[in-house]
């Protein structure tokens, strides 16, 4: 992975965060194989009270990706998560994290870049959400999309 950032072994501990812990954004799910392989999804900045979160989306075919927050990776709108996106035309991806907050990104050579101020309010401490990306990419199944790694986060100091 990107940044010599490795997946866990294990399902990542969320309740780990505490008012004196560290911010954290570990792998959960994989995504599905583009074009240029599974796009990653990897915090290059983890969100902390009052500090810049980043997060590079990597291997993008077209360089445009849908990214999206969520609040859950168990249920959606849409019903329990993760959502099998092979009856859509995209056989082995999965939808991980309820579609709360969408933006598209725009990136360059591969790879855009998502950037939060994340507010300076210890009442957010331990908070935590997911994210995960959907990638333009026709060549890789008929559908014309690949799913991102899904990450989730833990805000800290």
């Amino acid at each position: 992975l990107e940044l010599g950032l490795r997946r866990p072994a294990t399902p990542p501990n969320y309740a780990a965060a505490s008012p004196t812990g560290t911010s954290g954004a570990p792998f959960f799910g994989p995504g599905c194989n583009g074009s240029l392989g599974v796009p990653g999804n990897v915090a290059v900045s983890p969100p902390a009270i009052g500090s810049l979160m980043q997060v590079e989306v990597s291997r993008l075919a077209n360089d445009v990706v849908m990214y999206w927050w969520g609040v859950s990776n168990t249920v959606s709108s849409l019903g329990p998560l993760p959502i099998d996106l092979t009856v859509l035309g995209a056989p082995g991806c999965l939808a991980r994290v309820s579609l709360d907050a969408p933006v598209v990104l725009v990136g360059t050579a591969g790879t855009a870049t998502f950037a939060f101020n994340v507010p300076n309010d210890p009442g957010i401490l331990g908070l935590q959400f997911y994210a995960q990306g959907l990638s333009l990419d026709p060549a890789a199944n008929a559908l014309g999309l690949v799913t991102t790694d899904a990450a989730g986060f833990v805000v800290g100091q």
